[in-house]
């Protein structure tokens, strides 16, 4: 009883999958009678746009617009690996290399580069903070 289920099944699934490629069959033709039309008129050398267009666009008009760019404050400066290398550097310089390996590992890093981009303006402000307090 379940072999003839499964082979009922199986003509049914047949039939669907032969109906669909009938489709895309015909799908298929009606898409290369197209490009052959499309052919055709090309290698006529018929121009198959409107002759004229009518232009009804009216001219915009010239708006002068002054806005100039803020400039970025220290506040608002996106601080990057660099910067806080540079001002680790400084703080070496001014309170020695243990300073700048204590405030590194404040923030759970033995390097610049362990740490997260989120920490930078952090660690540069406090790098900075704590050269000028030398």
């Amino acid at each position: 009883m379940a072999l003839e289920e499964r082979i009922e099944n199986l003509e049914n699934e047949f039939k669907g999958m032969s109906e669909a490629m009938h489709q895309q069959t015909e799908a298929t033709n009606e898409l290369t009678n197209s490009i052959n039309s499309l052919i055709a008129v090309m290698s006529a050398g018929k121009d198959i746009a409107p002759k004229k267009i009518k232009d009804n666009a009216k001219p915009l008009k010239k708006v002068e617009t002054t806005e100039e760019e803020p400039e970025a404050s220290e506040s608002e400066k996106v601080i990057g690996v660099e910067d806080v290398r540079a001002a680790l550097i400084d703080l070496a310089k001014a309170k020695g290399k243990d300073a700048a390996k204590d405030l590194l590992a404040e923030h759970k890093a033995k390097k610049v580069g362990d740490l997260k981009e989120t920490k930078y303006a952090e660690v540069y402000d406090a790098a900075v903070e704590r050269t000028e307090a030398a």
